[in-house]
C-alpha cells in the first residue's frame, strides 16, 4: 500500500516528457510560489489528461481486483436502486445525481417525492468516469427494468452533470422508450468551468465516504473514475459537442430549472456570521454584529448570471421552452436549508403531476 501511494505521488508531480519539452521552449521559468503551484497543478492535470481511456479502464480494473472487499463494495454502490414496491401501471421517478455526489444527495428531495405518493428510484454510478460509460450503464439498467416491468413509465429527475447523462440516454441510440418527462436541475448543457478545479471536491467526497462508509477502501479513488467526467464536462469538450448536436427526443417533455444565486455568496455569508459571533459581547461589537448580519443577508439575496457552479447561459438548451429560473444556488435547488424544502420542489411537484 505504501509503495502504491509513493508511486502515485511521484507520477502526480512529475510532468510528462512531451509536456516538459514543449513547455521548456515556450514558457519562462516560474517565479514566486504562486507560479510554482500553478505550474505544478498544470503538470498534474496534463499528466492525467494524457492517459488514454483504455489505460484508465485497465487501471480501474486492476484497482478493483487488488482488494476484493473494496471492489465488491464499489460494485454494490452503482446501478439502479428500486423501491420495495413497484407497480408497472404507476410511473417511476428516477433520481440521477451529479459530479462528486452520490445517493445521500437526495436525502431531502426523495422523502418529499415519496410523501407525495411517487415511487422513487435512484441511479448511482461512478461519478468521475466518462459520461458515455455512465449513460451506457443507465441504458442497461433501464432496459433490464423494462424487461421485468413491461410498459413501465419513467420520469427522470437529474441534477447538474446527471442531466447530461440522462440526455445522453434519452437522445441516444440506446433509448428504449418509456420516458415521459425529463426534469433537469442546473444542467451544464454547455459545460462548466468548475470542472477544471473540482479535483479538491473529489478528495472531499472520498474523505466523507471514508468517515461514514465502513466498506470504503482506497480502491474507490480509482474505480470511481480518473477524471474522465471532468474532461467531458469542460466547455467545448468532444462529448458536449456530440451531445448538443442531437435533436430533442419526441414524446419526452423537457423541463429545465436553474438558479441565479451563487453558492459562493451563501458560503461567504455563513463565514461572516460565524466570524461575527467571535466578537466580544460588548456594546460596540453588538453594533458590528448587526452590521455584519445585514451584509450577510444582502449577499445571500444577491442574484446574478450563475448559480455558483454553472452559468445560466450554459443551462439553456435549444428546443426546450419549459425553462424556470428560481432564486437558488446550485445546491439549494435540491437540498433543504433552514428547515425549508428545496427551492425547486414546487416546480418538480407540479411537473410530475
Amino acid at each position: 500500500m505504501r509503495r502504491v501511494v509513493v508511486l502515485l505521488c511521484v507520477l502526480s508531480f512529475s510532468p510528462p516528457a512531451a509536456w516538459a519539452e514543449s513547455g521548456a521552449a515556450n514558457v519562462a521559468a516560474p517565479v514566486g510560489w504562486r507560479a510554482k503551484v500553478k505550474d505544478c497543478w498544470s503538470s498534474c492535470c496534463g499528466y492525467f489528461a494524457a492517459i488514454p481511456d483504455r489505460s484508465r479502464a485497465c487501471l480501474r480494473n486492476w484497482a478493483a481486483k487488488c482488494d476484493d472487499r473494496g471492489g465488491t463494495a464499489a460494485r454494490r454502490r452503482v446501478g439502479l436502486v428500486l423501491p420495495k414496491k413497484l407497480a408497472a401501471e404507476k410511473p417511476l421517478v428516477v433520481l440521477i445525481h451529479g459530479l462528486d455526489s452520490g445517493p445521500s444527495y437526495w436525502c431531502d428531495l426523495a422523502p418529499l417525492l415519496e410523501a407525495a405518493g411517487h415511487r422513487v428510484a435512484q441511479f448511482n454510478y461512478p461519478n468521475d468516469q466518462a459520461l458515455a460509460d455512465s449513460a451506457e450503464l443507465l441504458a442497461d439498467e433501464l432496459t433490464s427494468l423494462a424487461r421485468k416491468y413491461p410498459g413501465v413509465k419513467l420520469d427522470l429527475v437529474a441534477h447538474s452533470m446527471g442531466a447530461l447523462i440522462a440526455r445522453a440516454y434519452v437522445e441516444g441510440a440506446q433509448y428504449r422508450g418509456g420516458v415521459r418527462r425529463l426534469i433537469m436541475l442546473a444542467p451544464p448543457n454547455e459545460g462548466s468551468c468548475y470542472a477544471r478545479f473540482s479535483h479538491a471536491a473529489e478528495l472531499v467526497e472520498h474523505l466523507q465516504l471514508w468517515r461514514g462508509e465502513p466498506q470504503w477502501r482506497w480502491t474507490w479513488l480509482v474505480t470511481d473514475g480518473l477524471g474522465e467526467a471532468r474532461r467531458d464536462l469542460t466547455p467545448g469538450s468532444k462529448f458536449l459537442a456530440g451531445l448538443n448536436a442531437r435533436p430533442r427526443r419526441r414524446g419526452v417533455q423537457y423541463t429545465i430549472v436553474a438558479g441565479n444565486r451563487s453558492c459562493g455568496w451563501r458560503h461567504t455569508a455563513n463565514a461572516m456570521r460565524l466570524a461575527s459571533h467571535w466578537l466580544p459581547d460588548v456594546r460596540y461589537c453588538q453594533t458590528a454584529q448587526q452590521t455584519i448580519d445585514r451584509w450577510a443577508t444582502r449577499l445571500e439575496g444577491r442574484t446574478g448570471v450563475t448559480d455558483g457552479l454553472v452559468w445560466l447561459s450554459s443551462t439553456r438548451l435549444a428546443g426546450v421552452d419549459d425553462y424556470v429560473l428560481l432564486p437558488a444556488d446550485h445546491t439549494t435547488l435540491t437540498c433543504s436549508r433552514g428547515g425549508r424544502p428545496p427551492v425547486a420542489w414546487k416546480v418538480i411537484e407540479a411537473r410530475l403531476k
